[in-house]
């Protein structure tokens, strides 16, 4: 993050990271079995996706799409028979994502910082997030009749650490 508070030197690196994870799966998906270049995925891309998504993820959306445009690389890379790159000499352009991402069942970049922002939510709710993220929420955490009732009513967290 830098000084200005908005993420931009983050994010820039982050997509070069991506970019460059994408290029190595790109090379390698011919040589692999089947199923190991999703599992490199998962590695070399999403992993670093997945890492504190809930804190830079709420940066305005046209800072992502930088990030969503290497991701797209990296899924491009998964698909033995689709084009990674655009070619001058035939007009090909790369291949569009949206089916690869449903056939590998995969979430893009806005909907991994969604799933990861609602998972601290459901943390705050349930009361089992660290006491410092429950102290920011503004709503009193009241169990209600939707709730699970084998949910703990109390932060299970504290109560290990003092044993």
């Amino acid at each position: 993050m830098d000084p200005n508070f908005n993420w931009k030197a983050h994010i820039t690196a982050l997509s070069s990271k991506v970019s460059h994870n994408a290029g190595i799966l790109c090379k390698l998906r011919d040589v692999l079995p089947y199923k190991a270049p999703k599992n490199l995925y998962h590695s070399f891309i999403e992993s670093h996706l997945l890492y504190c998504a809930s804190a830079w993820g709420t940066v305005p959306l046209y800072r992502l799409n930088i990030l969503f445009s290497a991701q797209k690389k990296g899924i491009r890379a998964l698909n033995r028979g689709c084009s990674y790159f655009y070619d001058k000499d035939t007009g090909t352009i790369p291949s569009h994502t949206k089916p690869i991402f449903t056939e590998y069942n995969l979430l893009a970049v806005l909907n991994i910082i969604a799933k990861s922002i609602l998972g601290i939510m459901r943390e705050v709710r349930l009361c089992v997030s660290p006491p410092r993220i429950s102290s920011l929420s503004s709503e009193p955490s009241t169990k209600s009749s939707t709730d699970s009732e084998d949910a703990p009513s109390h932060n299970t967290r504290s109560a290990v650490l003092r044993q």
